[in-house]
């Protein structure tokens, strides 16, 4: 009885887990949409968009040359270039997979 009970809190806890993990998971189609609000007046966020800014990254170059991480890291913190505070950390997570989805 007692290993039953066990067996049937484990597969509850993973439930849990396996609910909390998709919470979480990005979605490049929303990143897509908020880049086309947020970021397309400064960043080329399409392979066929014009250039936006000279000083601004492409998409592109970000997934070669950035780490997931790294892009997140800094999405989430204040910069002068970028409104402070205006992405949500799901926002951020769906910005840096649609960014990541360029990389070769």
């Amino acid at each position: 009885m007692r290993a039953k009970l066990t067996m049937l809190a484990l597969s509850a806890a993973l439930g849990v887990l396996a609910h909390a993990g998709a919470a979480l998971a990005a979605d490049p189609v929303k990143g897509e949409e908020l880049a086309a609000m947020w970021c397309k007046s400064c960043h080329v966020i399409t392979i066929d968009q014009e250039r936006a800014s000279a000083d601004a990254p492409t998409y592109p170059w970000l997934a070669e040359n950035r780490t997931t991480e790294a892009l997140e890291l800094f999405l989430a913190q204040p910069h002068s270039t970028m409104p402070t505070g205006a992405l949500t950390p799901g926002e951020i997570r769906d910005i840096v997979a649609y960014i990541m989805t360029f990389k070769k």
